[in-house]
């Protein structure tokens, strides 16, 4: 079950932009399997200090209870995939945007229902509820993800 789903959250010169980003701050990824993660409260940057506003400014009404907890731009490799999964007890809430679309495979699976990739498109669910994503088969996949924990939940 999706709680929340946005087709058009992130333009895509944004988008666009954030890749490029990703690729000029490699060198301060973590590697995690085969993929790459670029934590932005870990770089100063300004694109990434809008970014963070943005998502707060659309998702603290929302969650009016809640704080973003960490934000990263995940570099998906072909043959990089991730078994179904829940993210609490670290999490509250995921949020998943898309950065780009052109690869095969790689699909978001919530639940079981597939979420068909655009880019800018973002999606929000209780972390608690089981996810994955399907293999890689070609081309990279780009995410940014960011997750937000209530008030109450400070581990």
């Amino acid at each position: 079950m999706i709680t929340l789903q946005h087709n058009k959250f992130l333009d895509k010169q944004t988008c666009l932009n954030l890749i490029e980003k990703f690729k000029l701050y490699k060198h301060k990824t973590i590697k995690f399997k085969n993929r790459f993660l670029l934590r932005l409260n870990d770089v100063n940057d300004v694109l990434f200090y809008e970014i963070k506003k943005h998502y707060d400014k659309f998702f603290l009404n929302i969650l009016n209870d809640s704080y973003l907890r960490n934000i990263e731009i995940v570099y998906w490799s072909k043959g990089e995939y991730h078994n179904e999964h829940i993210d609490t007890p670290y999490y509250d809430h995921t949020v998943i945007t898309n950065l780009n679309d052109e690869y095969i495979g790689g699909r978001t699976f919530i639940k079981n229902e597939e979420v068909q990739p655009y880019v800018g498109k973002m999606i929000m669910f209780d972390s608690n509820i089981p996810h994955s994503v399907s293999e890689v088969l070609d081309g990279e996949r780009y995410t940014l993800m960011v997750w937000y924990n209530r008030n109450n939940n400070k581990n």
